[in-house]
């Protein structure tokens, strides 16, 4: 999540973008080491992002005001 949230940070792009980009470079990886990439993997990427968009553009997840760095 901290890649997807650094990525979303430091290009345009939302961290659901990243999400599935970040995703997709998982499944390359994978794939190029010979690993079997099902239909279960592939919908993870997709609904994953697509809840994390649903979620985060309707307000149903309050933003973080505070931190744990506050409290050391």
């Amino acid at each position: 999540m901290y890649c997807n949230q650094g990525l979303s940070r430091t290009l345009p792009i939302t961290i659901e973008s990243a999400n599935i980009l970040v995703a997709l470079c998982i499944v390359i990886l994978n794939r190029m080491f010979g690993e079997k990439i099902g239909i279960g993997t592939l919908a993870n990427m997709l609904l994953v992002s697509l809840f994390m968009d649903l979620l985060l553009l309707n307000h149903l997840v309050p933003k973080c005001t505070n931190s744990m760095h506050s409290y050391l």
